[in-house]
């Protein structure tokens, strides 16, 4: 059954997401939402999506996950702010600028 990753990709099971280092956002595929501009385009319950580090590239809606693992894996947001992990950043409905801690 098709996953879609905290990192907002698509994968083909539960197993493939966890080789490529990320944790499962919700089942089924990630493009639900359709493409986007900023969050006020997608439906409630999901967030405009990015690559990671293109901050104001192509997008499309994503749904919010519910759960996030206690991971620490630290990763720097669009907004500026370090996150636990890209899941935490999802769930604020904030995109993935860079791995590690934002910079001072």
């Amino acid at each position: 059954m098709q996953v879609c990753g905290c990192d907002g990709v698509t994968y083909p099971g539960e197993c493939e997401a966890a080789i490529a280092g990320t944790t499962v956002a919700h089942y089924g595929a990630c493009n639900q939402g359709g493409s986007c501009n900023n969050n006020t385009d997608c439906p409630e319950g999901y967030y405009c999506h990015t690559a990671q580090g293109d901050c104001g590239g192509t997008s499309e809606c994503v749904l919010i996950p519910e759960a996030c693992p206690q991971l620490f894996d630290p990763v720097c947001g669009c907004d500026g702010q370090t996150y636990s992990n890209a899941c935490y950043a999802a769930q604020a409905g904030i995109n993935v600028a860079s791995e590690g801690p934002c910079g001072n």
